[in-house]
């Protein structure tokens, strides 16, 4: 127990380290069992609070993952929301088809341009990155590539103008394994404005990446309100 915590303390810091227990006991102990929260770290049951929504939204899921393991967005379609999911994984967005038929559900990944990309899987990771820097990382580090897809990618911007319908987006969910600040400058923030940003903020290979991701949503009209040690949330001012 104290090498993992050791390795957790080298991994995210000590401050980040602190912050993931404690999300760690809270998902465990109350958000999963009194509060019907889906997500790993109980990021869903912090974001309804934070929108103290009356109404039924709408969400997008970059780097989706799966329709009812460590989902953000499942607590909100059991209440009658529906989103765009996105996951480059083929295997999982058939799931999502299946488990989520309100919902627009896209195989593909997000970058700057439309085109096609690697995607990488390792065999500790629960989903797919884009970013050859962090392929690089979690090779020295020892890890090995268990599979690697040729996926489409396309822009936030051309998702929402092909698929969005003139509807507002209440929150944006973005886990894209070290991918994150790319999929934030694929989009154009004057014409689509989500109400809240949920992002993974930790990255292996740059201890300051939480806060580049910070630098640009700040200058784009948003402020920084949680940080759960791996997410950080962050508000339309």
């Amino acid at each position: 127990m104290i090498e993992s915590f050791c390795r957790k303390i080298d991994e995210y810091g000590l401050k980040g380290s602190f912050l993931l227990m404690k999300s760690t006991l809270l998902a465990k102990c109350y958000y999963k069992p009194f509060k019907n929260s889906f997500a790993q770290y109980g990021e869903d049951v912090v974001i309804d609070r934070l929108l103290d929504h009356k109404r039924l939204g709408f969400y997008v899921d970059v780097g989706a993952f799966d329709p009812s393991q460590r989902s953000n967005t499942k607590r909100f379609y059991l209440k009658g929301w529906s989103g765009i999911n996105i996951e480059p994984n083929p295997d999982k967005i058939a799931k999502f088809n299946s488990l989520r038929p309100r919902d627009i559900n896209l195989s593909i990944g997000i970058a700057d341009k439309e085109g096609m990309m690697a995607a990488y899987r390792f065999k500790d990771s629960t989903s797919y990155t884009l970013s050859k820097d962090f392929v690089a990382e979690k090779t020295r580090q020892g890890f090995g590539l268990e599979q690697e897809l040729n996926v489409k990618v396309n822009t936030l911007e051309e998702v929402f103008d092909e698929h969005l319908g003139g509807r507002c987006i209440d929150f944006v969910s973005i886990d894209a394994e070290g991918y994150d600040l790319a999929v934030l400058r694929s989009n154009n923030w004057e014409k689509y404005r989500p109400r809240l940003v949920c992002i993974e903020s930790f990255n292996i290979q740059d201890r300051g990446y939480g806060k580049k991701q910070e630098a640009f949503l700040i200058k784009r009209g948003y402020r920084k309100v949680y940080d759960n040690g791996l997410n950080s949330f962050y508000v339309e001012i």
